[in-house]
């Protein structure tokens, strides 16, 4: 109720309420959405800027009665809204967005590791690892299922570990 009397006192008196377009990269909170017949809307307000806070509206339109599967829609939300939590990196929305009621949960794509990247990729993709043996030039990233190697700060051996009681 409170966004819809917000949402219509700023349609009526558009001069007397401070407005601000959003650019790329700038963060805001999403408050709530509605999955509706056309389209899914997106509530949210910003971050104090000079003290004032932004409140607006976001909507992905479909055309009534066509709406697309839930993964489809989700990859098209994804190329806009992007979620950051306070421990890890942005992360498509997605992967962390709750889907519309109704709606097959998305599977997240399975992490990935390779020969030749750095400790800092390795480190953003699967956290601190529970262990570091250091060699000098070589080091050992123990994870609970993997080993990583890295010679020279580059990934150069990846193993499974075994778990034993």
């Amino acid at each position: 109720m409170a966004w819809t009397v917000a949402l219509s006192q700023a349609n009526q008196q558009p001069a007397n309420i401070p407005q601000r377009k959003f650019v790329s990269g700038e963060k805001f909170w999403v408050a709530e959405y509605h999955v509706k017949d056309d389209g899914v809307y997106f509530l949210f307000y910003s971050d104090p800027f000079d003290n004032v806070r932004y409140y607006g509206q976001l909507k992905f339109p479909v055309s009534k009665g066509q709406f697309p599967p839930a993964d489809t829609m989700m990859k098209t939300i994804a190329e806009v809204i992007t979620v950051e939590n306070g421990d890890q990196q942005a992360q498509p929305a997605e992967n962390a967005a709750t889907p519309p009621r109704g709606a097959a949960e998305p599977a997240q794509a399975p992490k990935t590791i390779s020969i030749g990247q750095t400790k800092d990729e390795v480190v953003a993709t699967f956290g601190q690892p529970k262990k570091i043996v250091n060699l000098g030039a070589k080091q050992i990233y123990y994870y609970p299922d993997m080993k990583v190697v890295f010679t020279d700060g580059k990934v150069s051996d990846i193993s499974d570990v075994q778990l034993t009681n």
